[in-house]
């Protein structure tokens, strides 16, 4: 069994790459003052059986807004429906892309949630989604 994690967070970041915002994986850059998102791992669990290998991971989707003023949620929920667009483009597909040996067997929304800060100049306004995947290695 291979570990399936990075193909995964790749294919995540080329599947969003169109996004107007930066989208990072694991961390951001220091620099970074403007919306942005984030994706990660949070959890990873096997559910493997005699015939193949079956991973689920849930990625992390951490949308970033930045406001001087008053939070606008319709910022983030722009953000939200581009994203989604490109990982479900049609009812039955994802905009994932597998790569060699694994299948990618489905894509869910696992929630989400929403955070607000202030760092002394700029409102925060956050939707942190997750995403249930499962992998079939072939």
């Amino acid at each position: 069994m291979r570990n399936e994690v990075l193909p995964l967070l790749k294919a995540y970041a080329d599947c969003l790459a169109p996004m107007p915002i930066p989208v990072y994986q694991v961390s951001v850059d220091s620099g970074e003052l403007g919306d942005h998102i984030v994706i990660r791992v949070e959890t990873e669990n096997d559910l493997s059986n005699k015939q193949t290998f079956v991973t689920n991971p849930i990625i992390i989707v951490d949308i970033v807004t930045k406001h001087v003023g008053a939070i606008d949620a319709s910022v983030v929920e722009g953000y939200d429906d581009l994203l989604r667009g490109l990982i479900w483009p049609t009812r039955r597909t994802t905009g994932l892309e597998p790569w060699e040996g694994t299948q990618i067997a489905q894509v869910r929304f696992d929630g989400a949630n929403y955070l607000d800060g202030f760092d002394g100049t700029r409102y925060e306004h956050r939707k942190i989604t997750r995403l249930y995947n499962r992998l079939n290695q072939q």
